[in-house]
């Protein structure tokens, strides 16, 4: 860490999270150069280290999660609370084994769109809808999008199979103004194991760009 300028032990932990129980992961470091010992390991000045870990999802939903403790001690003897705690700890979502888990996404083809002296023009979005789970079978999904100024709000009903995406581009005509479109995407028919991430929205602003003939100019046809 570049707040100690000498090298500082840290204790690390890695388990699952579930929402009664914890479950610690065994881990060993990515370098197998480096020693780590009951978790223990002595950071050197700057130095960063990557471990690596193998776990089974639980039946129930649950986030792996990675840390270390928030009080260093350094080698010369002294105790140090670190002064920035925030970057401790990291966790990732685990969708539980056999349940079935979508994710939705919308994004503008420009974060700008261009308007001549405050015309109507198009605009582009893009939706994409992904089956993050490996369970057997296609799966059919629910997905509603809302389009900025009232354009629409078109439904579909795509059909998934385990790891693959749904994708759709639409264009539509927009005036001047901040654009926010949003969609939600769900299993249809059976409960979603991250629902956190069905949902989604993209905004993005079309500017005006004045536009004046220039009277200078003329077209003459002559006769001859």
């Amino acid at each position: 860490d570049p707040e100690y300028d000498f090298p500082v032990h840290a204790k690390l932990k890695v388990y699952i999270e579930t929402e009664n129980d914890i479950i610690d992961v065994p881990f060993t470091p990515a370098d197998p150069g480096k020693n780590i010992i009951d978790g223990k390991y002595t950071f050197q000045p700057g130095e960063s280290l990557q471990v690596k870990f193998s776990f089974t999802a639980p039946a129930e939903a649950a986030e792996i999660v990675v840390s270390n403790h928030v009080d260093v001690w350094a080698l010369r003897g002294r105790t140090l609370p670190e002064s920035d705690t925030d970057n401790n700890e990291d966790r990732a979502p685990i969708a539980p084994i056999g349940q079935y888990d979508i994710k939705a996404e919308i994004w503008p083809a420009s974060p700008n769109f261009v308007s001549i002296n405050g015309e109507q023009t198009m605009a582009t979005f893009k939706v994409k809808v992904t089956r993050k789970d490996n369970t057997p079978g296609v799966l059919p999904a629910r997905v509603a999008v809302s389009l900025p100024q009232g354009v629409g709000d078109p439904r579909f009903r795509p059909v998934l199979e385990p790891g693959k995406s749904w994708e759709y581009t639409f264009s539509i005509p927009v005036r001047p103004g901040t654009l926010r479109a949003e969609i939600n995407a769900w299993p249809d028919g059976f409960p979603d194991a991250l629902p956190q991430d069905n949902e989604a929205s993209a905004t993005a602003d079309v500017i005006v760009r004045e536009f004046s003939p220039d009277s200078r100019i003329r077209v003459d046809i002559i006769d001859r």
